[in-house]
């Protein structure tokens, strides 16, 4: 204890007041009595009386202010991780007594991996789980330091309870404490995954050396369980375990909570089948899936591309076959060709198939398609011989059936391939005398009389005078021979695409009229029947002569600024077009022709082709004719207008959108340029149903013969297949006898749709071998406004 003051120095009555205090032992005890002593010092001169006072002690009573106590700083919120994340905390006793006091430090049900070590502080720091405190140092914090261990288990964030006692201590008070405990949590730093050890790459070889990869988890499967990896492979490669004989489609890896095999990897190996695609360089497909294990279902699956080389025996090929040679004949003998292919296409393969000389042989079908499935599967194909009436070479004509490959395949794309045939012929040249031999003459004026006819065609035009000896003139010029491929619908293309194409592609240039000779008169030439004749009984006025080069055909010239949007290689043309052009043009052909130069002189003319009833002709003619124009040099445009869009199929097209299906899309971004066969198509949709008998056109009003107007100044030609008896054309049908046929509208009339006021030239073609010629009538008459002029053509060629 205390005083202030310590000494009390009094003169007079005057009481004074003592402050006692007493001193923080920060010890524990309990409250005691202690006796404060007095001493009287005196000076006083009467003698002494204040020497002798006593004053009794005065009683003090200390109240004590400490408590015995652990205080453990903090109790919750220590967060640790497996990666090295380590916390602390803080330990202190509140009071002192005599005996030391123990306090043990424990993780009751956690093992060592799961909250590693506790550790005291400062450093160097020890593995220890007891703290005393003694007298000297009672009252300084001991710190403890705590690491998250380690455990390799996507087991997710753990919690640590960390035990605080119990207390051991000689002071009772002190044994008798339970210290806070502290609530720590251990952070995972594991995630279950697959991973895939290729070393590089994986690569393989069709029906060569293996290859290998490692799988390993990136965790260990938590205790007790195991997890299982299935591997598969795509239908080219095989896989198996190195323990394994033999490879097949999957294998399945399974790895252990205990050893290292998670961690190490499990070895896969790796082939490849030899097969008989021919793909180059290309890559197979692994993929490896958790088919069970608990903590990895649902952990992404892991793929690998090995790489795949060709095995070398395959080849890329078209085979074409016949069994002792391809031979057919004149006479009607047809012969079969096999076609395969060399090895399997990655996607089907379309043939196209052709005659190198369309004139001695012909192949059906013309096109072929082949599945990737089917690709070593023999497809036949017929070819018969084509009977020319000429006396060719006695073992028979050379001809080849090309084969060329379109395939979304490019290894296959553009393949060609074809096989020799020979044309047995069965004609023999020879000069054919028609009369009674021997022939009676006499010099009194009796006159006898003989025929004579050639036995076959003539490579050129001879005569016979009366000398007995021949005469020949020239064979008219044609243009120069050329390759001619058929494009089917996928070879149509942007015309934008093919600019440099254009440019330096060589085009046809058509010998003048004036350059060829014309054939003098002679008292008896030999040609082949005419299948096609022009009936005049209407308008034989009207025929005009044979163009020349003082009566130009048409106004157009041979090019124009204009250039369609869409253009192919070349229209699939039917042989017997180009036939009737070679044999016809200026015989047969030449009458239509010349209506339509007639038509032309005023700008561009228009013709319709109409068909007398089904399978007529029609649209052969009307391409026949377009062939013709467009080997004279003049720009033509073929417009597709039958209800079956047979012009557009005819030619080997194949199409969504035609001119019937966007009736509100300018014409001309709907034309289609033949770069070989140099004329122009207008194409119907060959998807779109047409209309039945009784229905409502899809476009009322058939807004075509309106839009022509948008064309019409690009080209010298307009050519319009109409198809068989169209029903908005009021045309010459079966007309009753005595009855009046129906005049078509006028141009200009107020139906602007009808096809008659769009059309220069109406030709009607018809087939006089298959009706009475009482079932035909002539065009209409005179009409009291001009009218398109009409012609009859009759057509009894069959085929034609």
């Amino acid at each position: 204890m205390t005083f202030v003051p310590s000494t009390l120095v009094f003169t007079g009555l005057t009481p004074q007041a003592v402050s006692v205090r007493v001193v923080d032992d920060a010890k524990d005890q309990v409250a005691t009595l202690s006796p404060i002593q007095h001493v009287v010092v005196s000076s006083d001169p009467i003698g002494g009386k204040y020497k002798a006072v006593t004053v009794p002690d005065q009683q003090v009573q200390i109240a004590d202010n400490d408590a015995a106590g652990i205080q453990v700083t903090p109790t919750f919120g220590l967060f640790t991780s497996e990666s090295g994340l380590q916390a602390s905390f803080s330990v202190v006793a509140t009071s002192l007594k005599t005996a030391d006091v123990a306090i043990l430090l424990d993780m009751p049900g956690t093992t060592v991996d799961e909250c590693g070590f506790v550790v005291v502080g400062p450093p160097p720091l020890v593995d220890q789980r007891t703290l005393t405190f003694t007298s000297a140092n009672w009252f300084l914090p001991q710190v403890v330091q705590v690491g998250g261990g380690n455990d390799e288990e996507d087991d997710g964030d753990q919690p640590v309870l960390i035990t605080v006692g119990p207390v051991t201590s000689g002071d009772g008070q002190y044994a008798a404490i339970d210290p806070p405990d502290i609530q720590a949590f251990n952070v995972d730093d594991d995630a279950a995954g697959l991973v895939v050890v290729d070393g590089g790459g994986v690569a393989v070889a069709e029906g060569g050396g293996a290859d290998s990869f490692l799988v390993r988890l990136t965790s260990r499967p938590l205790p007790s369980t195991s997890v299982q990896v299935r591997v598969s492979a795509n239908s080219q490669l095989g896989v198996k375990l190195p323990a394994d004989s033999g490879y097949g489609a999957a294998v399945l890896l399974t790895f252990a909570s205990t050893g290292t095999d998670w961690s190490d990897g499990l070895t896969v190996q790796v082939e490849a089948s030899d097969d008989s695609v021919v793909e180059g360089l290309h890559q197979g497909v692994i993929e490896m899936a958790v088919v069970a294990g608990d903590g990895y279902l649902g952990v992404p699956p892991a793929s690998l591309t090995v790489a795949v080389t060709d095995g070398g025996s395959e080849t890329v090929g078209i085979l074409l076959d016949s069994a002792g040679g391809l031979a057919t004949t004149e006479a009607g003998d047809s012969d079969t060709m096999t076609i395969v292919l060399t090895s399997q296409p990655q996607s089907p393969v379309t043939l196209i198939l052709e005659s190198t000389d369309p004139g001695e042989a012909e192949v059906s079908p013309r096109t072929v398609t082949i599945q990737p499935g089917d690709w070593n599967s023999p497809v036949t194909v017929t070819v018969w011989g084509i009977d020319d009436d000429r006396d060719d070479d006695p073992s028979g004509s050379n001809f080849a059936i090309a084969a060329t490959a379109f395939s979304g395949d490019p290894a296959y794309n553009g393949e060609v391939a074809s096989l020799a045939g020979a044309n047995a012929d069965d004609d023999a040249a020879g000069i054919v005398i028609h009369g009674s031999l021997p022939l009676a003459v006499s010099e009194a004026g009796m006159v006898g009389a003989f025929a004579v006819s050639l036995a076959c065609e003539p490579e050129s035009a001879p005569s016979v005078g009366e000398s007995g000896e021949p005469k020949t003139r020239p064979a008219e010029s044609h243009r120069p021979a050329r390759s001619r491929v058929a494009a089917p619908h996928f070879a149509l293309r942007s015309n934008a695409a093919a600019k440099k194409q254009r440019a330096s592609q060589e085009r046809f240039t058509p010998e003048p009229m004036a350059n060829r000779e014309e054939a003098p008169p002679s008292s008896s030439t030999c040609t082949e029947r005419q299948p096609m004749a022009i009936d005049t009984r209407s308008e034989a006025k009207d025929i005009l002569p044979l163009p020349t080069s003082q009566t130009p055909l048409g106004r157009g010239n041979s090019e124009s600024a204009f250039r369609p949007p869409l253009e192919v290689d070349a229209f699939l043309i039917p042989p017997i077009c180009r036939k009737m052009v070679d044999r016809l043009g200026s015989t047969g052909l030449a009458p239509v022709a010349q209506a339509l130069a007639s038509a032309a002189r005023r700008g561009c003319a228009i013709g319709g082709f109409v068909g007398w009833g089904a399978a007529s002709g029609c649209t052969t003619t009307a391409l026949s004719t377009a062939l013709l124009l467009a080997d004279r040099g003049k720009r033509v445009l073929l417009v597709d207008a039958a209800d079956d869009a047979a012009l557009t199929s005819l030619l080997g097209l194949d199409l969504e959108y035609g001119w019937d299906t966007v009736p509100d899309q300018s014409l001309r971004e709907l034309v289609i340029r033949s770069l070989e066969d140099h004329f122009d198509l207008l194409p119907k949709s060959t998807r779109a149903a047409p209309n039945t008998p009784g229905d409502t056109p899809k476009h009322p009003g058939h807004p075509l013969w309106r839009r022509l107007a948008d064309l019409t100044s690009h080209y010298a030609f307009i050519l319009i297949d109409v198809g068989s008896e169209p029903a908005e054309l009021h045309a010459p049908r079966r007309i009753p006898e005595g009855s009046a046929a129906p005049l078509p509208a006028a141009r200009g009339a107020a139906d602007e749709t009808d096809l008659a006021a769009a059309c220069d030239v109406l030709f009607f073609v018809r087939d006089v071998r298959r009706r009475q010629e009482a079932d035909f009538a002539p065009p209409p008459g005179p009409s009291p406004t001009r009218r398109p002029r009409t012609f009859i053509i009759e057509n009894f060629a069959p085929g034609a």
